[in-house]
């Protein structure tokens, strides 16, 4: 029941496993249309497009320098003392007014850059008519994004640093102490002041950024140092792909006309894809802000005793954290919601979350003697699984490993350069994990369910990305 009214705005006939697919981009089916339902989603499209088609048309051409004028709208909100954070989350996510520039909407910019997977679809529709024999496992050479990105210029300031501490590893025992004369000191700052406010989990507000815990980026250095010495790193030779990738498509393509118009859509998709993966980083930018806001008012409870230990700030709501902060709620039943509320979250913490609640799963997981999943770049590898929880054990990582994860987010992403592969737990074609997996041509799996549990840590798998199928060839000794 509760899906009924979605299911009457969409013009398909599907049931409640079937729709869920469709959300979460696992239906690669035509679904059964609905002529009778047609008109009715006609009218919704129309009236949505009205409330935010402009922002469509606004973020069509967007310039770097555009989207630079976020961080000085962050920066001045930041500095504002009367700015507390709800009222700073709200500035920043939804704008004062909407005559303001473009600028002050990224999240509406983020949303309106995922057109580009419709762009994607009408692109493989198009060359599935017109150029029947080319190879379109090329699709995402043709469609990367390749430096414009935060994501890999993030990477390339993790090798920067790795390959200045490559003369002397022993000082990324201790980042957060480096001697000011150390020649990793002033590289380190460099890459903080532009990406300091990234991290693990970095929406969530409890999570530290690595300007507040450097020491986080030592397995991360770590593993570009081994990644330093595989043919597989970097993307020096993805704009050589690219063009190859191109000259194979205009041989396919007959037609002059035909092939300025698959230009034209290819350079569309590779605009929406950087700008969808950059406008990440001002989000994480935003809830940064938020978090030192927090962070402030957290300290003034401390010190007056409201709060017990740092970190509880964030177990209790805004209300009630106005309320402590105004007197209106003790320090001691703060202290006993905060307590119950941890204890609450260790044990859920613990607990693999299901993918879906109360809804049928309409597929399978499950291959003969192995998993199954949804491709998020194609190609086929075959290697030692490491199975990672978290970015913080990329030490056990080698050259050549096939990666598998819970989950990605753009913190994983200095590990990609030098992976085998990549297999995921939770994730679309859309995800992060396959947006950077595209940009370094690495196999990718994503939505394979309890990859981590069903797959050991050591052992042999041979993953067909282009399937979305991963075996476990041989058991860990």
């Amino acid at each position: 029941v509760r899906f009924n009214p979605l299911k009457t705005l969409l013009p398909f006939r599907l049931n409640d496993a079937e729709l869920a697919d469709l959300v979460l981009l696992r239906n690669t089916d035509n679904p059964p249309l609905s002529v009778l339902k047609l008109p009715l989603t006609l009218i919704v499209m129309a009236v949505l497009y009205l409330c935010n088609g402009i922002f469509w048309h606004r973020s069509a051409h967007l310039t770097a320098r555009s989207l630079e004028r976020v961080s000085d709208v962050i920066s001045r909100v930041r500095s504002n003392p009367g700015i507390d954070a709800l009222k700073a989350l709200k500035r920043l996510l939804h704008g004062r007014h909407p005559f303001q520039g473009i600028h002050h909407f990224i999240f509406q910019i983020n949303v309106s850059s995922g057109r580009y997977f419709l762009l994607l679809g009408l692109l493989n529709k198009l060359l599935e008519r017109w150029a029947p024999d080319f190879d379109r496992t090329y699709v995402p050479v043709l469609c990367h994004g390749g430096n414009d990105m935060f994501s890999t210029r993030m990477v390339d300031g993790i090798a920067e640093l790795a390959r200045i501490a490559g003369d002397d590893p022993n000082t990324l025992d201790d980042l957060a102490s480096l001697d000011d004369e150390h020649p990793l000191h002033d590289a380190l700052a460099d890459f903080l002041r532009e990406f300091g406010h990234r991290g693990m989990r970095e929406i969530e507000l409890a999570a530290p950024r690595w300007q507040e815990d450097p020491g986080a980026l030592t397995p991360m250095i770590r593993a570009q140092m081994k990644a330093a010495s595989s043919s597989s790193a970097g993307t020096d030779d993805a704009y050589a792909r690219h063009l190859s990738a191109r000259d194979q498509l205009h041989q396919a393509l007959t037609s002059r006309w035909r092939r300025r118009l698959i230009d034209r859509l290819i350079g569309r998709i590779r605009y929406y894809i950087v700008l969808r993966e950059n406008t990440r980083h001002y989000h994480t930018m935003i809830f940064d802000t938020v978090r030192r806001k927090l962070l402030e008012l957290e300290s003034d409870l401390l010190s007056r005793r409201a709060l017990r230990c740092e970190g509880d700030l964030f177990f209790l709501t805004w209300d009630e954290a106005q309320d402590l902060s105004q007197g209106l709620l003790t320090g001691e039943r703060a202290s006993q919601m905060v307590r119950e509320r941890r204890i609450h979250w260790q044990a859920a913490a613990k607990q693999r979350p299901p993918d879906r609640y109360n809804i049928p799963h309409s597929g399978t997981q499950a291959t003969t003697g192995g998993l199954q999943g949804i491709c998020a770049c194609p190609g086929s590898v075959m290697g030692r699984a490491r199975v990672l929880l978290t970015p913080h054990e990329a030490d056990k990582l080698e050259p050549g490993d096939i990666l598998v994860a819970p989950y990605t987010d753009p913190t994983w992403t200095p590990l990609f350069p030098g992976l085998g592969g990549i297999v995921v737990g939770i994730g679309s074609y859309l995800s992060h994990a396959g947006t950077i997996a595209r940009e370094y041509q690495i196999p990718c799996v994503v939505d394979v369910t309890g990859c981590t549990e069903k797959i050991e840590d050591g052992c042999m798998i041979e993953l067909n990305a282009s399937s979305g199928t991963v075996q476990i060839t041989r058991e860990s000794s």
